[in-house]
């Protein structure tokens, strides 16, 4: 046991080497963040990609040190035990992204770049493929609106403009705002983040899109 102990801690991290894997993990951690942002359904409101590249290169730091000491590795899974992660991750699709981040950081970590290097672009290729799969899904939902008076006639007009499927649920004035239910039938989601840009741009504030696909 001692000369095991002894072998694992007389190896030797490469400054060159560990360079290496931080750039390249790096920069397939902002490859991911742009697919991540451009792809996904869940990247308009979550803030958790901005953090996507501090966690891959903390765990290539991480697995390059402890995998030179076994006293390292062990000391490492008894942290963990007792460590209680709490993030306010409730999108699956945003966690996988998070998984995948730190696989990354973990394959350079064990100086396997090139399983990282030929995985890397086939696995966002999938997630490509499902996340366009998604977007052309037709949907239909709510649409709830806090309008003020004077946008009220602005906003009718982009439903219009769209050519949407639409029809007012309800609607309730409060002084010189209105609170508006508006159902959207008949929409996909590249459509649904146009039409709601166009809204916001028009300076409504407070806007929730409740889904029910069909």
């Amino acid at each position: 046991m001692e000369e095991l102990i002894s072998i694992s801690d007389s190896i030797t991290i490469s400054p060159i080497r560990i360079s290496l894997d931080l750039l390249l993990v790096f920069i397939i951690s902002r490859i991911t963040v742009w697919h991540y942002e451009k792809y996904s359904l869940s990247s308009a409101f979550s803030n958790t990609k901005n953090a996507f590249s501090i966690v891959a290169l903390s765990t290539v730091l991480i697995i390059s040190v402890v995998k030179s000491s076994l006293a390292l590795s062990l000391g490492l899974v008894g942290a963990l035990s007792i460590i209680r992660f709490r993030t306010p991750i409730k999108d699956p699709e945003e966690l996988g992204y998070l998984f995948f981040i730190i696989a990354t950081g973990l394959a350079a970590g064990a100086e396997q770049e090139i399983a990282l290097i030929v995985s890397t672009p086939i696995i966002l290729f999938f997630l490509y493929l499902i996340n366009l799969n998604k977007q052309s899904k037709k949907e239909r939902g709510i649409l709830y609106l806090e309008v003020e008076e004077k946008l009220l006639d602005s906003v009718v007009e982009a439903f219009q403009k769209g050519g949407y499927h639409f029809s007012l649920n309800r609607l309730i004035k409060e002084k010189s705002k209105f609170s508006l239910d508006v159902n959207v039938g008949n929409i996909d989601f590249t459509d649904l983040n146009k039409l709601i840009k166009e809204i916001e741009g028009k300076g409504v504030e407070l806007l929730t899109f409740i889904s029910n696909e069909e």
